[in-house]
């Protein structure tokens, strides 16, 4: 079925999780690890999808113009925006924020929930907030740059005397749809490939390991496992042609006499 070698990976546990608990209830009885270590498919049988860097990240032009832009412009969905920017946040971590989770100073956001959802008998899409992050190493805090601690701090006092920090005029909470239709919005104002708020997770993680950050501070901002996963889903070029010039002109071995 044209699988991932990551959508097989997750289809694979699942499936390992529920045989796992029928062997518990002891509705079947075979040796579940056995089966697994079985299963030995090469990466060469997997659909290979490829995508070019600027459908993955917001390149050094693309990111200045929109920040530029959203700061211009501080209502507050463009500040749920900016989040992203500042954060690395996922983006049902950052349309599910309550005030508790700002620092007043600015210094920091506690990421507790996410956003998820169901299809309700009705068959509506049933949006709703999750007591915990999409993942264990997701319960983390993240420590923002200097140049946006203001935008925690506005966000700190705007939401004071309410549970969360997005709402919508009528005081309902934004969902993730909000913050995906005005990026939509705003990169065809500007003229910039649009790409999802996912892929400016991607940029943020991409930018960390471009600048050689920590490895462990790395993880605790990204909320991943290890830095690996970072390196191997997150880590696109988003450098335009003259910053990589420059770079590989800065390497000795390229300082030829001309």
């Amino acid at each position: 079925h044209e699988l991932s070698a990551k959508a097989f990976a997750g289809f694979k546990g699942v499936t390992r999780g529920l045989l796992k608990y029928a062997k518990r209830r002891k509705l079947i009885d075979l040796n579940v690890d056995e089966l697994f270590s079985d299963v030995d498919i090469s990466d060469r049988e997997f659909h290979k999808e490829f995508h070019e860097s600027y459908e993955e990240v917001y390149d050094e032009a693309e990111t200045e113009k929109i920040v530029n832009y959203l700061v211009a412009n501080p209502d507050l969905k463009n500040k749920g925006l900016l989040m992203f920017f500042a954060t690395g946040m996922r983006v049902g971590e950052v349309c599910t924020l309550r005030h508790g989770a700002l620092s007043e100073d600015g210094y920091t956001v506690q990421v507790r929930t996410t956003e998820s959802r169901y299809r309700a008998e009705s068959g509506c899409i049933i949006y709703y907030v999750k007591e915990m992050p999409k993942t264990a190493k997701g319960w983390r805090e993240i420590v923002v740059p200097e140049q946006f601690r203001w935008l925690i701090s506005d966000l700190w006092r705007e939401s004071e005397g309410r549970e969360f920090v997005f709402v919508r005029d009528d005081g309902g909470r934004m969902d993730a749809a909000c913050f995906r239709r005005r990026l939509r919005r705003i990169c065809k104002k500007l003229d910039i490939y649009h790409k999802s708020p996912q892929k400016i997770r991607r940029t943020y993680g991409t930018i960390l390991l471009d600048n050689a950050v920590d490895s462990r501070l790395i993880v605790d901002q990204m909320g991943h496992m290890d830095v690996t996963t970072t390196e191997n889903y997150y880590h696109r070029s988003r450098r335009g042609t003259v910053s990589k010039s420059k770079i590989l002109s800065g390497i000795p071995d390229f300082n030829y006499a001309m």
